[in-house]
């Protein structure tokens, strides 16, 4: 497994600003949260970690 971790930076308040991901070992996502910045420096989770179908 590897895990990813991307700051996503722009303007849009809607969008994600960090994204969390677990790869297998083939480089396919297996699992995935994005967090949305609520104010400066912190941070909400605005999606379950969910497995794709």
């Amino acid at each position: 497994m590897r895990y990813l971790k991307v700051r996503w930076v722009h303007d849009i308040a809607s969008e994600p600003v960090l994204l969390f991901g677990e790869l297998d070992t083939s480089g396919k996502e297996t699992r995935r949260a994005d967090a949305l910045e609520r104010e400066r420096g912190r941070h909400s989770l605005s999606a379950p970690i969910r497995r794709p179908l």
